[in-house]
């Protein structure tokens, strides 16, 4: 077999964030950060929620979908606190976003191999990519900044993120794209 590329996972792989028992928690300071952005930016149409109210809207929030299409996080704002979306500008979603990832980025941070690995792979001319998904159906430019302040920016051939073909791993959509970008076949 000749390898001419390999796929790597950002998170648990590259990156630690957070472990799946700590998520909940992590998650309710996440929603908390939005709620604040919302409120300082004048966006909420009542008082703020009170918290076992968020809580629920943000169980009914909590899961992904049987087919792995992403739903993406600030569709799930919307819904969380009442939004309506087409009068919110792509600036304010992304700083919603930026909020909502605020907590998780904090406690990134990379592995002692994520670095000498793929610069060993790339030194025998393999082609090397990250393919992940998002917290939530987070925006992909806010995971590729993430990238860059991780310094794994330059490392890699491609990035590639649920949000950039609209299904999460282990749909075959997400495999198909990256080895596009890449120009390898699977069997490689």
């Amino acid at each position: 077999m000749n390898r001419t590329a390999v796929l790597f996972d950002l998170g648990g792989t590259l990156a630690y964030y957070y472990e799946m028992l700590d998520f909940p928690g992590l998650l309710e300071q996440a929603i908390t950060e939005v709620q604040e952005y919302l409120l300082k930016e004048g966006k909420l149409l009542q008082p703020p929620l009170g918290a076992e109210e968020l809580i629920r809207r943000v169980r009914q929030e909590d899961h992904e979908t049987k087919d792995y299409r992403v739903r993406p996080s600030e569709h799930r704002f919307c819904r969380i606190f009442e939004l309506d979306a087409s009068k919110c500008s792509d600036k304010f979603v992304l700083e919603m976003c930026r909020c909502f990832l605020r907590p998780i980025f904090a406690r990134g941070h990379c592995y002692d191999d994520s670095v000498p690995t793929p610069k060993g792979l790339r030194s025998k001319g393999i082609k090397i990519g990250i393919i992940s998904n998002t917290s939530w159906g987070s925006p992909a430019a806010l995971w590729r900044e993430e990238i860059d302040r991780l310094g794994l920016g330059d490392l890699f051939d491609a990035t590639i993120f649920c949000r950039d073909v609209g299904s999460r791993k282990p749909a075959n959509q997400i495999f198909q794209f990256a080895l596009q970008k890449l120009n390898a076949d699977p069997q490689d």
